[in-house]
Parts: C-alpha cells; structure tokens; sequence
C-alpha cells in the first residue's frame, strides 16, 4: 500500500502527535514474515494505547489497556514509516518485514469517556489550603476552617446538616419517621418474607 512518507527525523514527533490522537481507537495490527511477502493478523480489536520510539530507534506498538488483554509488538530496526489514509501506519524493517497498524474504531479523544481529555493540560496551582499536618508555607494570617464548614456556604458547620439523605425516594414517598406504626409493620413483614425466599 503507498502512503505518505515520514522522514527519520520526524518519525518521534509524528508517532507521539499519531499516538495522542489515536489513543483508544480499535486497532488492528499486522505483519508480514521477512521480505514482504502476506500480511498475518497478529491482533484485532484491541484499544491503542500508544507508539514509542526509543533513543536506540526501536518502534514500540502497545494494545490493549487491561490486564490481561495487553499486547506489545517491537520494531528494533526500521528502514521506513508511512502513513495510510490518516489512520493506518505502515513500518518496514529492514530486513523487509512489514508491520501494519490501522485504527478501524473511533478514538477516545475528547470522547467524554474515561482517557477522553488526552492532550489536554490541566494548569495545577496552589489552592490556598495548608492542612494542619504540615501547615509550612501558610499564610500567618489564615484563616482556621473547621472541618465541617467546607462545602457549607455563609450558613458554617450549621450547613452541614442542611443536607437530605442519600435514600431514593419516589414520588409520594414518606420519609420512615411519617409511617405509622401500622405501616412500619406491614414493610418488616414484607422484607422479612423477601429475606426468606433468598
């Protein structure tokens, strides 16, 4: 297949740029045995997780992600890099081996999926909140904030009890202190019954 030519010199720059926006897609990966001739699947379907390139010119292929579904293929010499149709990569050996990588899937970037923000850069700064633990570098004049006013608003630790219950409760549901007694009885029986049939 004929594709476009990546210089030597560009390959890690490229290969890094092809990883980023590949990272994830549903990859398929092939090689040929010494001299080019017949491509056999080696993997399909596994997500990329990345192309490396070593300072002593190895090309790394990773697959998969997950424990027991990873997949690392090694490329020690190669004479040439192309690229396919933007999504496939074609790396010759030098000694005539052809690898070929093509993402059939869609990538995860900016996918809102987990690994969807790869490339992004998240600017990290000082948050102002030194815990007790190692209060170095604080402000003498900061404020002490108990541990219950965080999240609270103007209203301070009183705030923390503003908060409802983490129960579901369906429309017209009452909450278990507004059932009568009756009523408290007929849901223990019913849990009781459902406890035995398990």
């Amino acid at each position: 297949m004929a594709g476009q030519e990546i210089s030597k010199k560009d390959s890690k720059e490229f290969l890094d740029r092809f990883s980023k926006e590949h990272l994830g897609c549903k990859a398929r990966l092939e090689t040929s045995a010494a001299g080019g001739q017949g491509l056999n699947l080696v993997a399909n379907d596994l997500p990329l997780t990345g192309i490396s390139l070593d300072e002593g010119g190895e090309l790394s292929v990773m697959l998969g992600g997950r424990p027991g579904l990873d997949y690392g293929h090694n490329i020690p010499s190669w004479s040439r890099l192309s690229i396919i149709n933007n999504d496939c990569l074609e790396i010759v050996s030098e000694d005539g081996t052809v690898t070929r990588l093509c993402c059939t899937g869609p990538s995860k970037v900016d996918s809102g999926q987990p690994g969807g923000g790869a490339g992004r850069a998240d600017i990290v700064g000082r948050s102002g909140v030194y815990p007790m633990s190692k209060p170095e570098g604080a402000s003498p004049d900061a404020i002490l904030q108990p541990e219950a006013t965080w999240g609270q608003g103007d209203r301070g630790p009183e705030g923390y009890f503003d908060a409802g219950s983490s129960e579901i409760h369906p429309p017209g549901s009452r909450e278990p202190e507004e059932l009568t007694e009756e009523e408290r009885r007929e849901i223990r029986e019913k849990q009781e019954k459902n406890k035995s049939k398990e």
